[in-house]
């Protein structure tokens, strides 16, 4: 399944934003997932983090396989991971930093186990990932353990203001 989502805009906290989102799913045990809710999930992500300029988001839902093979691929380590984010700096074909974005590849199986230990659904699960993957697009990095905290921390906030909005 493939389906983009409109181009909405959001207020950032410095200006206005506008993001363009296609859900991908390659994934046939995954259940039909919302793209509206997918679109709204990044605009208001990116809004969270005060984003600027137009952003073009994909989220793949992939099966292990798929992204253990990338996560060799490009990390060279083998082990199934839940998600990858990949930067799309080309997008900004007029240098200026005006189109951000990138690619968030995310495994349904793993999502769908990690759910079962954290105790919540997998498309919770799924939308903690996507947040996840949005705040590596907006900088955030998670190489030591104080920073995969603060990390973790950020995105849980930002979900629990979704939830209650």
């Amino acid at each position: 399944m493939r389906s983009r989502g409109d181009g909405i805009p959001r207020a950032g906290g410095d200006g206005a934003f506008s993001v363009e989102v296609a859900l991908v799913v390659t994934n046939l045990s995954a259940p039909s997932i919302d793209p509206g809710e997918i679109t709204r999930l990044v605009g208001e992500t990116l809004g969270a983090e005060h984003s600027t300029g137009a952003w073009e988001v994909t989220v793949a839902i992939v099966p292990d396989d798929h992204l253990a093979a990338l996560h060799a691929q490009f990390l060279g380590d083998p082990a199934p991971t839940d998600i990858m984010t990949f930067p799309r700096e080309e997008l900004d074909t007029a240098g200026d930093g005006s189109v951000q974005g990138g690619d968030l590849v995310i495994s349904w199986d793993r999502a769908a186990e990690q759910a079962v230990e954290h105790g919540l659904t997998t498309e919770r699960e799924v939308a903690f990932l996507i947040v996840h993957g949005l705040l590596h697009l907006c900088g955030w990095r998670d190489d030591t353990d104080a920073m995969r905290e603060a990390m973790l921390a950020r995105g849980s906030a930002i979900l629990r203001s979704l939830e209650t909005a």
